[in-house]
């Protein structure tokens, strides 16, 4: 049997770091889930250009016997993303090694790999609020009219649901759209008789989306502890109900946001007496609403 080398051990503990990092994050990114996710080539440039195509005319003239159809432009507008770099580092004062586990420093790794996934949630969610549709709990005219009684209930759902339908959003696969929603708007929702628990449905082992808590009126939905919110007369809350392809992510080839341990060595020039190591988080990040009418927001109170 051949001897374990350093290097060697050093690889497994540092995939098993890079495991334990991912795993963490992975709780915090609900707000990612059903988004269209696109990966740019590297040494491309930090900005890509979307094109949304506009449906044709109906052809609903008949055509005369023997001839083509006419030709039609078209059309379309184009929807610029630009990338942008985030991450965070900390630095430890004892030294880190990479030829064993260090409990300590599994600690460190897992709060950097919670920072990540909450940093790129919070990205995507504020990329949401500001290129959606709004609508209003209960038909309220103004932001200042909603009140906590104004809840997030299965009626508002079964509007929000018609619009989409109405403005031709496209479903996922499984026929449903995909609602975003929290604590306190959950509680509301998940009070009313037609609500299915995410245990009813999937006992099958069938895929969900992480963080997914049930369904309802054609939506599935998935529950954040980083629900946005507003103050207002009353506080009032966003829950996002989408379609497929609504809104996009994107990401760089070679910079994705990842884990970085760095140790002492002979080539830190910022480290010259080798007295700490550091552990981060950094990449490339960005997402956008491509179709605001198919991302709707209905903001509404919430039951105290």
């Amino acid at each position: 049997m051949s001897a374990e080398t350093t290097l060697t051990r050093s690889d497994e503990v540092m995939t098993y770091y890079s495991a334990t990092f991912l795993e963490r994050s992975k709780e915090w990114l609900i707000h990612r889930e059903g988004l269209q996710k696109s990966r740019k080539k590297k040494g491309s440039g930090m900005t890509t250009l979307f094109n949304r195509l506009t449906p044709l005319a109906k052809a609903t003239t008949p055509l005369a016997q023997g001839t083509n159809p006419s030709e039609v432009s078209i059309g379309g507008t184009t929807v610029a993303v630009t990338l942008a770099e985030y991450g965070t580092t900390v630095k430890l004062s004892k030294l880190l090694k990479l030829t064993s586990i260090d409990v300590d420093a599994e600690e460190k790794v897992e709060l950097i790999g919670q920072n990540m996934g909450e940093t790129l949630d919070e990205l995507a969610r504020d990329a949401m609020y500001s290129g959606a549709t709004a609508r209003l709990a209960n038909a309220k005219s103004a932001l200042s009219d909603i009140a906590a009684t104004d809840v997030f209930d299965a009626d508002e759902v079964r509007g929000t649901v018609r619009q989409l339908k109405k403005n031709k959003a496209l479903r996922y696969p499984d026929g449903h759209y995909l609602g975003k929603i929290g604590p306190d708007t959950s509680y509301d929702l998940m009070g009313d008789s037609a609500w299915t628990n995410v245990n009813v449905y999937n006992q099958g082992g069938k895929a969900i989306y992480n963080g997914e808590v049930g369904r309802l009126h054609g939506s599935r939905f998935v529950e954040t502890t980083n629900q946005k919110s507003e103050s207002s007369t009353a506080t009032v809350y966003s829950n996002f109900i989408h379609g497929q392809k609504a809104i996009g992510e994107y990401d760089l080839e070679g910079d994705m946001p990842k884990l970085y341990i760095k140790v002492p060595n002979s080539n830190s020039t910022d480290n010259s007496a080798d007295r700490f190591s550091t552990i981060a988080w950094a990449g490339s990040y960005v997402a956008k609403v491509l179709v605001a009418l198919w991302v709707l927001n209905t903001k509404s109170g919430a039951s105290a």
